[in-house]
């Protein structure tokens, strides 16, 4: 439970910024070529954390009923 919540979080964190940055760029606000920094933050924002989340989840998964 304590898994699934601190996902979610991160999820709502990535979407939120995500979205923001895309109607910036849309809008001409901000450049294409930030687009690395876009992703550089998203990782600050706790991607590793979440994509371990995930795997863990993943390989339990996997391991039921063995």
């Amino acid at each position: 439970a304590e898994e699934a919540a601190r996902h979610a979080d991160l999820n709502m964190a990535y979407a939120t910024y995500c979205n923001e940055v895309v109607q910036k760029i849309v809008a001409g606000q901000m450049s294409i070529d930030e687009w690395d920094n876009c992703v550089d933050y998203i990782y600050q924002l706790g991607l590793e954390e979440d994509l371990a989340i995930l795997n863990a989840a993943y390989q339990r998964y996997l391991n039921q009923g063995k």
